[in-house]
């Protein structure tokens, strides 16, 4: 991973400072590629855990892939949970 210049002067002090900063960017890329992973790894946990508790009551009210309005039942779910006009949530 050598970005140097050819064209930069051969100081000493500048040779450093480069070499520092190649340093830090490749750990400032290997902390944001193990921060993507993690991103990742945490959407795929609300996925699964909002499928476990939408899940259940999707079924308690007998929903279908796609409801009235053309969107999925999650989508329709949500909104009904959220504004608590959901008959499963009395």
């Amino acid at each position: 991973m050598s970005n140097a210049s050819p064209h930069l002067p051969d100081h000493p002090a500048l040779v450093l400072v480069i070499a520092a900063l190649q340093a830090e960017n490749v750990k400032m890329s290997a902390t944001l590629q193990a921060y993507d992973q993690l991103i990742q790894s945490l959407r795929r946990r609300i996925a699964k855990l909002k499928k476990q508790v939408l899940g259940k009551s999707l079924r308690k009210c007998g929903f279908n892939a796609k409801g009235n309005t053309g969107e999925t039942a999650c989508e329709f779910h949500n909104k009904a949970y959220l504004t608590q006009k959901c008959s499963t949530q009395s």
